[in-house]
């Protein structure tokens, strides 16, 4: 099971930035350090994602919070003083750093002029949600995905979902459908490449003003 791919997240984040800044936004990012797979994964994903939809959007800046909240917030603040006026938008695909982006823009007092967005917890969103700092975090919906594996794993006992089936569709109740794609995949990066079933949820989920109460994790 997968909550989504690093395309669709990627492509998710700077949907938002888009809809939110306009298509020619400039934007910065703030990451965790420079050789993290999965923020890497992400940004590389954004830029496909602007080259195909909005080639007039700039990615102008990357600064890396090291994963820690107090780094987070100073090169935030780093930006925002670099790029006062110029900057459209921050976005931080990174548990740790949304947090503390949206912090630094209040203090800055820039809510309002500068779209935050990004990937965290609803919990460690929900007071920049409420006060509009922030309008959209971007993650997946864990009761989606838990909802999604008991009917993968319920067509497994079937056996209408195989082992090693090159393509199979999983029904999944008010989700629809999902397609089983055999994928080769290296859980424990200690042994040879094994073939597995690959389930995705699909798109990531979008927590607002409007649902984010709804969700306490």
């Amino acid at each position: 099971m997968n909550q989504g791919t690093f395309t669709l997240a990627g492509a998710a984040l700077v949907d938002v930035v888009a809809e939110q800044a306009g298509a020619s936004a400039r934007f910065a990012v703030v990451s965790t350090d420079p050789g993290a797979f999965s923020q890497n994964s992400w940004i590389a994903a954004m830029k496909a994602q602007m080259q195909a939809k909005y080639p007039t959007m700039q990615m102008v800046d990357i600064r890396y919070g090291l994963g820690k909240p107090a780094e987070s917030l100073s090169v935030t603040q780093d930006l925002t003083n670099k790029f006062r006026g110029q900057l459209d938008a921050i976005v931080a695909p990174t548990v740790v750093a949304l947090p503390k982006v949206a912090e630094a823009v209040e203090k800055a007092g820039l809510t309002g002029k500068i779209v935050v967005t990004g990937m965290s917890t609803p919990k460690d969103m929900k007071e920049f949600v409420k006060r509009g700092t922030v309008k959209t975090v971007v993650l997946w919906n864990p009761v989606d995905l838990g909802y999604l594996a008991v009917y993968a794993a319920q067509a497994s006992l079937a056996g209408t979902l195989k082992d090693n089936a090159t393509q199979a569709k999983v029904p999944a109740g008010r989700l629809g459908t999902r397609d089983a794609v055999a994928a080769l995949e290296d859980i424990t990066a200690k042994g040879p490449l094994t073939l597995k079933n690959v389930i995705v949820l699909g798109n990531p989920f979008r927590f607002t003003t409007d649902n984010i109460d709804q969700f306490n994790f």
